[in-house]
């Protein structure tokens, strides 16, 4: 047991020096004439969200060349309770909260909400079968779109203070109820299962 905790922290210790290196090594961020930042994308995919600015990227270059910041879902695998191979297949990410935010899935079945200025995950679920895009919603509500065993949308409340949202008209239908859960995910008890016109409960 011992051995298998000195290992861990072996492996989390090297994975920050390796992430600080790496942060040291970045291009830096250019600004537009008028002192806004120039045109950023954020790609993500295996196990990385980046930020790239085009204008950093040399004719016939790579993209790795206009990386400005990125984060790799390893460094936090066992802060979710998982292990470092479930941690790619990022297949969606979006800037949230006035781009102070991410919001990232991975068809691993997870999603999570990144710090952009810390890098730390301030909210992770992992119940989301194949879990392939989400958004925030009015109340500051995430709702995880997932497609297995069916088309789910699973509503989420999570723990990170987002800035409100502005009302938006919609169908008026009952929200499911909003229970606890582990760690600092929040997760209704039911996903509303569109394919087969039905509530299918997710197992605890």
């Amino acid at each position: 047991m011992t051995k298998a905790l000195v290992l861990s922290a072996l492996i989390t210790a090297s994975a920050a020096t390796a992430s600080a290196m790496q942060e040291a090594n970045r291009a830096k961020p250019v600004e537009n004439p008028d002192g806004t930042q120039a045109t950023t994308l954020l790609v993500c995919g295996d196990t990385y969200v980046s930020a790239v600015q085009p204008d950093l990227i040399p004719d016939g270059g790579n993209y790795v060349d206009g990386i400005i910041w990125d984060f790799d879902a390893r460094d936090v695998c066992y802060q979710m309770g998982l292990s470092p191979s479930e941690m790619d297949h990022l297949d969606d990410c979006k800037p949230i909260d006035g781009n102070t935010r991410i919001l990232a899935t991975s068809s691993h079945h997870w999603a999570i909400i990144i710090n952009y200025a810390t890098k730390k995950i301030e909210f992770w679920a992992t119940k989301c079968s194949n879990a392939h895009s989400a958004e925030v919603l009015p109340g500051n509500k995430i709702v995880v779109a997932c497609s297995s065993p069916c088309d789910q949308l699973q509503p989420h409340q999570p723990a990170p203070a987002l800035r409100p949202q502005p009302p938006q008209r919609t169908a008026t239908h009952r929200q499911p109820a909003v229970s606890p859960r582990s760690g600092l995910e929040r997760k209704a008890p039911a996903a509303i299962c569109h394919r087969q016109k039905e509530t299918r409960h997710i197992p605890a």
